[in-house]
């Protein structure tokens, strides 16, 4: 693997337009996905390395007291370095005890994220930031300010908006469909669960890559491997 400075990786990256790149959206923000960064990556400087931290017993996660965690990733790209964490949240909350899939999302989330740290789609990762260190912050002085001042007025009955239609991402699809499909008892089944699964990410998204929705199609992948061929052979 060859060695370049800091500032020519960061220059050869950054020069990669994210507008060129299908999104995937988490929590209503839209980033590039890990497979497409490391496609780049690889394109750019051949190999490079990366690691998750893992605790004292071995485990890619590092807890806190009141169960929630952060996993921790490691990557050197062209003899470059940078580690970052990243809390296993959903809607900008930490989860309390979150399972495998939650981590694992958690952990493919980071690995995009470090790209950025050299470069690559930082511009996404910049306003992804911003958004959530608003939420964070949950509103400014001058936002309070307006409030009070309007809540001293003559209270009118507000109208009522109609409620937006929350739109379908491969994630909240997957979790829909997620108990149903480990439900099947053979592999027959699993594959026939695992079709409509992807129709029902064709019917809500339209044309998309299986690179978008691969992290599903592994843990899934795992589940198919330990069922029989069929009803029958499992009954035996």
């Amino acid at each position: 693997m060859d060695s370049y400075p800091f500032s020519h990786v960061w220059k050869t990256l950054s020069q990669i337009d994210s507008k060129d790149f299908k999104k995937v959206t988490y929590n209503g923000i839209d980033y590039v996905p890990w497979m497409r960064c490391h496609q780049q990556v690889v394109l750019q400087f051949g190999r490079y390395d990366w690691e998750f931290l893992k605790n004292e017993d071995g485990l890619e996660v590092f807890y806190y007291p009141g169960g929630t965690c952060e996993v921790r990733i490691r990557m050197c790209i062209a003899g470059n370095t940078a580690t970052i964490s990243l809390p296993v949240k959903q809607n900008n909350k930490a989860i309390v005890n979150p399972d495998t899939f939650q981590i694992n999302t958690a952990k493919q989330r980071a690995r995009a994220k470090c790209f950025a740290e050299f470069g690559l789609f930082a511009d996404l990762w910049g306003a992804i930031d911003e958004v959530e260190e608003r939420e964070e912050v949950g509103g400014t002085a001058e936002t309070e300010a307006t409030e009070k001042k309007a809540s001293t007025r003559k209270k009118t009955a507000p109208k009522k908006a109609a409620p937006e239609k929350e739109k379908p991402t491969i994630e909240s699809i997957w979790l829909s469909r997620k108990d149903a499909m480990y439900e099947a008892d053979s592999r027959e089944s699993a594959q026939k669960c695992f079709a409509d699964f992807e129709q029902s990410l064709r019917n809500a998204l339209g044309n998309i890559e299986k690179d978008d929705y691969q992290q599903y199609a592994d843990e899934y992948g795992a589940f198919y491997k330990n069922l029989p061929k069929s009803k029958s052979e499992g009954a035996k």
